[in-house]
């Protein structure tokens, strides 16, 4: 019987101690390494003009929606390893467009930019590192007439596009952006030219369904009477 107590205290024990030793590691802390955030290539955007990318900033966020950290757009970051209590965390990414909310307010003569952010989840475990490479993607869409074959035949030509309320009439090489609302509209987009002899036309209504971090280019053939986009 001795014998019994005596295991069953012992159990006890060990299990008490577990319990500690859980806690200590929960109250315990950690390391966040941000080793490196940049912004996701965006599809179908030409390399030669993608140019440099603008700057991004972060926050940290703790489980309880409480800010930890906060780095603006283009403040510097790097070879910092940040101290955190062990637990669940979020980092928030952006650009500056993203904090400046400037796109509620384009007007369709506004070429409009790039939209950033990101929310990525991560967890920090007592004494150790959690080294950290975020991608932040381009929330809107991008549109552009990306050639004219037979340019030389026209006085004037454009493409227009539009979605929600936002029209967009873009030149040759011109690049547009739309809202990240605008992700969830039907894209509508057809020519409007004058040809050499002064006679004005529109072509043909057609649509697509966008999606984010994505550009969508045209190309016009005058050959074909084609207005081909790559998707």
């Amino acid at each position: 019987m001795k014998h019994y107590i005596l295991s069953i205290l012992s159990l006890c024990f060990l299990l008490v101690g577990c319990q500690q030793e859980e806690l200590m590691e929960q109250q315990g802390t950690g390391y966040l390494a941000l080793e490196s955030l940049t912004a996701r290539v965006v599809a179908n955007q030409p390399l030669t003009r993608a140019g440099l990318e603008e700057g991004l900033g972060f926050k940290v966020l703790d489980a309880n929606k409480q800010e930890v950290i906060n780095y603006a757009p283009d403040e510097d970051y790097t070879s910092q390893r940040f101290e955190l209590a062990a637990g669940n965390y979020t980092l928030v990414a952006y650009n500056q467009a993203y904090l400046d909310q400037a796109y509620v307010h384009w007007t369709d003569s506004d070429l409009g930019e790039p939209i950033r952010y990101v929310e990525q989840p991560f967890t920090i475990e007592t004494n150790k590192t959690n080294y950290l490479k975020v991608e932040v993607p381009m929330i809107n869409f991008a549109v552009c007439l990306e050639s004219i074959q037979g340019e030389e035949y026209f006085l004037w030509f454009d493409l227009v596009v539009s979605a929600g309320e936002r029209s967009l009439q873009l030149a040759r090489g011109e690049v547009g952006y739309f809202p990240p609302s605008a992700v969830n509209e039907m894209v509508y987009y057809y020519i409007s030219y004058v040809n050499d002899d002064g006679e004005g036309q529109n072509g043909s209504v057609q649509t697509l369904t966008p999606v984010a971090n994505t550009q969508y280019n045209w190309m016009y053939n005058i050959k074909t009477n084609t207005l081909q986009v790559n998707e």
